[in-house]
């Protein structure tokens, strides 16, 4: 598996590593190539990710204020990646 994050503006250089980590972990050690952007808007408080994965495999998600907790991203990502692979 290579997992790379292509962009992250987010400009805290602890959450930027810290959202990193929480998609890296929700796409887990599945086979392929996964290309990671994520996109914080300068005004709107929103974390808005993109995933690219293995056979077409497009995941988008925008977390609003609510939803930025690492576990949240995480889960959220794990849970839309494994809902797009039994399509």
């Amino acid at each position: 598996m290579a997992c790379i994050i292509v962009s992250n503006n987010i400009p805290s250089p602890e959450a930027r590593e810290a959202v990193n980590a929480a998609v890296r972990e929700g796409i887990g050690e599945r086979a392929g190539d996964w290309k990671v952007i994520v996109y914080q808007p300068e005004d709107y408080p929103a974390i808005a990710v993109r995933i690219q994965g293995p056979q077409a495999l497009r995941f988008n998600w925008t977390f609003l204020a609510g939803e930025q907790t690492t576990d949240f991203i995480r889960d959220r990502v794990a849970k839309g990646i494994v809902g797009l692979l039994t399509v």
